[in-house]
């Protein structure tokens, strides 16, 4: 009922692109664009809703580009309105441009992006590297896109391989990376450190950014551990301006095993969590409780999204496409007959995240990326050069949710390791 986001982008010198999101459960006809209350020009019907706007001669000057919604609901629907300080020397909007003015179906690297530049001293933290070090943070585990910062947030490790519980973040408008939190002294086989903090652990896709609330929630996983770890059954979730961590402890939670799989959707506002065998559950952050829908559907080895146009939870993997019309009410499993995208249904774990401006879901675990019509249920195969090559992803044991769609840029964001470089594949109905 309340979201319209702004994204600036620099164009050139003295122009920048303004994109702006709507969403709401009714329909929205337009998103017309304001200039301190003076209408801009450009409206359109179809997202992504864009214009070109000149930055007002004075560089220095202070501009407060806005949006309103027409539409059934224009009236419940309010601007995230951002301030653009129109400076020449601005790096955020001109390194954000780079992707933002990629060609469809390619691929670009970017140079100095590996997270291990920012990651904590070995010698000041011996008890965090385990046998992987840093290079353990991607192994089993995945990540989440902070849509409030433009930022692919990175929190995993766990088990034997790496110990730190810290949390990262890939600034798309930077192109940089931030460390957000230090290292705790790890509780080994614990849930909970001596801080207060959850323990490292294998994230798989147990994580998610609840975009309402500006909270990312983490349960289950394998657990910083010599041996075993699974069991994490603590509902936690990050409060990214505090940078603090907070048990939720509500009354009920799932019997969480390792191979978790959740997922966000903006309308229900809910986290939709599968826990290996116990079946589908969903956690509610305002209320803090959790509820089971079914107690056999086993979703491990595949990764979930939201088609947000049409209500639908879709995991792919271990061999399968499954559905669930959890907007409808229906949480019962439905196997889609998709063709054209075997090998990629075949991969466990693989890099999935729906792209609401092409309406697909678009999924990547090395090699080409396939992108599947929910229409049709045909994919598409995308070879483009300059992919991540699959030697250096050895690590991983699967992508999660290292993948993300960026809609600042509307491009994909993949992290293959701590070692690598970010790289963004640019899909926008790719011709091939």
């Amino acid at each position: 009922m309340n979201l319209i986001k702004i994204v600036i982008v620099q164009l050139a010198i003295t122009m920048v692109a303004l994109v702006a999101s709507a969403c709401d459960g009714s329909h929205v006809s337009g998103v017309p664009f304001l200039l301190d209350a003076t209408s801009q020009r450009g409206e359109g019907n179809l997202p992504p809703h864009r214009i070109s706007w000149k930055i007002s001669g004075n560089s220095n000057a202070n501009q407060i580009p806005a949006t309103r919604a027409s539409g059934a609901d224009a009236n419940l629907m309010n601007s995230d309105n951002r301030t653009l300080a129109a400076n020449n020397n601005n790096d955020s909007i001109q390194a954000s441009n780079i992707v933002f003015s990629m060609l469809a179906n390619s691929w670009l690297e970017i140079p100095n992006s590996r997270l291990e530049s920012v990651a904590p001293e070995p010698a000041e933290y011996p008890n965090i590297q385990a046998i992987m070090g840093i290079n353990g943070i991607t192994s089993w585990s995945g990540g989440v896109f902070d849509t409030q910062r433009n930022r692919l947030i990175i929190w995993g490790g766990g088990h034997a391989d790496y110990f730190g519980n810290e949390i990262y973040a890939f600034d798309i408008s930077l192109l940089k990376w931030e460390r957000l939190t230090d290292p705790s002294e790890p509780n080994l086989c614990g849930q909970v450190n001596s801080d207060g903090t959850p323990n490292s652990r294998h994230t798989y896709s147990g994580i998610a950014y609840i975009e309402h609330a500006d909270r990312m929630f983490g349960s289950g996983g394998a657990l910083a551990c010599d041996g075993g770890g699974c069991g994490a059954n603590k509902t936690w979730t990050f409060d990214f301006k505090s940078k603090q961590w907070t048990d939720m402890n509500p009354a009920i939670t799932p019997i969480t095993g390792c191979e978790n799989v959740s997922v966000y959707d903006p309308e229900t506002r809910k986290v939709w969590y599968f826990d290996g065998p116990a079946g589908l559950w969903s956690y509610e952050y305002d209320t803090n409780t959790w509820v089971q829908y079914n107690d056999s559907d086993f979703v491990s080895y595949r990764t979930a999204v939201i088609d947000t146009k049409r209500g639908l939870l879709i995991a792919v993997g271990h061999g399968e496409v499954l559905a669930y019309n959890i907007r409808g009410g229906d949480y019962t499993q439905k196997v889609w007959e998709t063709t054209g995208g075997e090998a990629f249904i075949a991969e466990e774990n693989p890099g999935l995240a729906y792209d609401p401006v092409s309406d697909r879901i678009v999924g990547w675990s090395g090699g080409p990326v396939y992108a599947l019509d929910p229409e049709t249920k045909v994919w598409s195969e995308y070879n483009a050069p300059g992919a991540p090559h699959t030697d250096n992803m050895r690590d991983l044991n699967g992508i999660y949710g290292l993948w993300r769609y960026a809609p600042s840029v509307n491009a994909f964001v993949v992290m293959i390791g701590a070692s690598e470089n970010i790289y963004f594949y640019k899909f926008s109905g790719a011709s091939h």
